[in-house]
């Protein structure tokens, strides 16, 4: 079917919205509207409209952009203007029907403004300021078109762009794009042509499109409310590049907490396959394009387009492979050579195994009896530089935050583990401390009332079952082994390597607690250190003289470290 017969079709569908005897009600169901309670608004308008003899068409559509005023509803009435309504509630359902669905009433005490604008022009409300200084562009249809009819897009002019696009070479639409001057919107704004331009012109690959609409992305609020309001605007969009670059699928990558906008696109995509505007031989032009959703965690690290790709691609594995295959085969190992010290596996609440354990097939019943769990299927690899006491600490704080406070042993039982953690950390800990953390994990383990409570243990069982001589480190050394914790680490710039005249760690001190000896060379003076890291974050590569030493090495009474045990202890 070609587009002009598409496009007639979708008009003799939503005909009556433009020249017709049918009334029509738009209501905002995003997730703003949602929030707001227009659900309820909708089911008042369905039972109110029963019965009627004048015909009434009622639609869902997306967000405006005006969330404080929501729930809103648009009434278009056939040679009649459009009315915009604010802060709906079912009770003023029944005023809006009497008055403007079945009589001539407005109801403009219940109005925010006219609707103006709509099929080729962006929607506006002329009697609000806002609408004088905005230009709608990717919003244009947000808020007027049903997301969950394609026709109502096609009607307005959708996919009409990517039937012009099919009919001429890819290289014209990328020069088309490149005299537009469009540009990323992330914050190096690079330049669309540019990135379309490199990938059209690798030959012989796979070529992929696309779209990050997770947390990570700067405009991934915008993202969401395209994907709930106009999602035929995405996908029109992705396979116009698809086709410009050569690229015959395509991947949204949506975080999992956006469940209404997966939803919808799934029905837009649905949709558009029905239609022939995506899958094989779009539109009879012999291009083949398709799109994926992949559901994202959340995680704001992917909004860097490698992490996101990384994250699209997965790694996922069977049942009963190795941690050994998983970290080091699949996951490249330990970065930098460094040193593998343990692997936390099944989320806040999983357990942290040491390396004689990387042999442990990822199963339920093994990762069970090593006091791990399958979880989430997280997995955080840790090395050298990691503290394991400080790991449980941490996940025992997340742990402790997360607990509802209905039962004793988890609500108090989890704030007496943090807090003897956080004194081992700051080298008040004691033996008899280890043995009363252990004791207290075990109870609340076996006593807690839901899983919270009893796996929130785990990760300090674990630690203290693996890394005994961690903790013992902290308790009876008084030192942090990986020197991670703040008060039981001190700085100290090595003189061998210090260049005299280079005053970086001096500028960068916050505390003005580095100064320089009778010969040049740079001291930290201990009483004033915060411990902050800045020497050595600032400290030049070339140079590499700073590095954290374990207090104990401190001379009583000065304000420097012995150098005897700095050659001993740097990194």
């Amino acid at each position: 079917m070609t587009f002009d017969e598409l496009y007639a079709q979708a008009r003799a569908n939503w005909e009556p919205l433009y020249d017709s005897r049918t009334t029509h009600v738009l209501i905002g169901t995003a997730t703003c509207g949602r929030a707001a309670g227009s659900l309820a608004v909708l089911d008042a308008f369905r039972h109110g409209i029963e019965g009627l003899t004048n015909p009434v068409r009622i639609s869902e559509v997306g967000c405006m952009g005006m969330c404080s005023y929501e729930p809103l509803v648009i009434i278009l009435k056939p040679g009649d203007f459009a009315v915009c309504y604010h802060h709906v509630t079912p009770q003023l359902v029944p005023q809006l029907i009497e008055g403007y669905v079945k009589g001539d009433d407005p109801c403009l005490d219940l109005a925010l403004g006219t609707v103006a604008g709509g099929g080729s022009e962006a929607v506006y409300i002329p009697e609000l300021e806002r609408f004088n200084h905005e230009t709608r562009l990717l919003l244009r249809n947000c808020g007027y078109n049903s997301p969950l009819d394609i026709d109502h897009y096609i009607a307005c002019g959708g996919y009409r762009g990517l039937d012009k696009s099919l009919h001429v070479k890819p290289a014209a639409i990328i020069k088309e794009v490149e005299k537009s001057g469009l540009r990323g919107r992330g914050g190096a704004g690079f330049p669309t042509a540019t990135k379309w331009k490199l990938c059209a012109r690798a030959r012989n690959k796979t070529k992929y499109v696309i779209c990050n609409a997770d947390e990570g992305d700067p405009g991934a609020f915008m993202d969401r409310v395209l994907l709930e309001s106009d999602p035929h605007a995405v996908i029109e969009g992705m396979s116009i590049a698809g086709y410009s670059v050569g690229a015959h699928r395509g991947f949204i990558y949506v975080r999992e907490e956006y469940p209404l906008a997966i939803d919808r696109l799934k029905t837009a995509l649905e949709q558009s396959r029905q239609k022939g505007l995506l899958g094989r031989n779009i539109l009879d032009s012999g291009f083949d394009f398709d799109i994926e959703i992949v559901k994202g965690a959340g995680a704001f690290v992917s909004g860097e387009e490698t992490a996101m790709i990384a994250a699209i691609e997965g790694s996922e594995v069977p049942t009963g492979t190795t941690l050994n295959t998983l970290i080091n085969d699949i996951g490249g190992g330990v970065r930098n050579s460094k040193q593998f010290k343990g692997v936390q596996i099944g989320g806040p609440s999983g357990g942290c195994l040491p390396e004689s354990l990387l042999d442990t097939p990822i199963d339920f019943d093994s990762l069970k009896e090593a006091g791990a769990i399958m979880g989430s299927g997280g997995v955080i690899v840790m090395d050298e530089d990691n503290c394991m006491v400080d790991t449980a600490k941490f996940f025992i704080d997340f742990s402790q935050r997360e607990s509802c406070g209905k039962c004793t042993q988890c609500r108090i039982g989890t704030f007496q583990m943090l807090g003897i953690l956080e004194d081992i950390t700051k080298g008040n800990g004691s033996p008899d401390g280890l043995d009363n953390l252990k004791d207290l994990a075990e109870d609340i383990k076996s006593a807690s009332l839901c899983g919270l409570g009893r796996m929130a243990p785990n990760p300090v069982l674990t630690t203290l079952r693996y890394f005994r001589d961690e903790y013992e480190a902290h308790v009876v050394e008084k030192r942090c082994p990986a020197r991670v914790c703040k008060d039981l680490t001190a700085y100290y710039i090595l003189p061998d390597k210090c260049e005299r005249g280079c005053d970086h760690c001096v500028l960068a001190c916050p505390a003005e607690a580095i100064f320089s000896d009778e010969k040049g060379l740079k001291i930290v003076d201990q009483a004033k250190c915060t411990k902050c890291s800045s020497c050595e974050l600032v400290c030049p590569a070339e140079y590499n003289a700073v590095v954290r030493l374990s207090p104990v090495s401190l001379v009583p009474g000065d304000r420097r470290t012995r150098p005897e045990t700095a050659s001993k202890e740097s990194k």
